[in-house]
């Protein structure tokens, strides 16, 4: 079997993954369960092995670590916005009052 190397996007994804379940105080277990009732399941290994960059991120993947962290898609593989209070990373339906940012990654105006 060849080993597969995660490239540059799937390594942001996998830090924006751990990122974002550390600020929303989950565990790996509680976000598998989470990717669980979302319909595809990622064991706790599995969590682990993306954020280490073991295992690459498939669109399911990447679809379903989105529900289940609850924010869109796109902001697991972009850069995070530079705020050192929500790290673009705000819980639903609150606002960063350092930068602005939206649960959706959009800054308030």
């Amino acid at each position: 079997m060849t080993e597969r190397i995660v490239g540059p996007a799937g390594s942001l994804a996998a830090e924006n993954v751990r990122r974002i379940r550390e600020l929303r105080g989950l565990t790996k277990k509680a976000l598998s369960e989470r990717t669980s009732t979302a319909g595809c399941p990622i064991p706790p290994l599995g969590i682990s092995r993306i954020e280490k960059g073991e295992r690459r991120i498939d669109v399911d993947d990447l679809l379903v670590l989105a529900q289940a962290l609850q924010v869109p898609y796109a902001q697991l593989i972009e850069p995070p916005p530079p705020c050192a209070s929500c790290q673009g990373a705000p819980p639903i339906g609150f606002s960063c009052l350092a930068c602005g940012a939206t649960a959706e990654g959009e800054a308030n105006a």
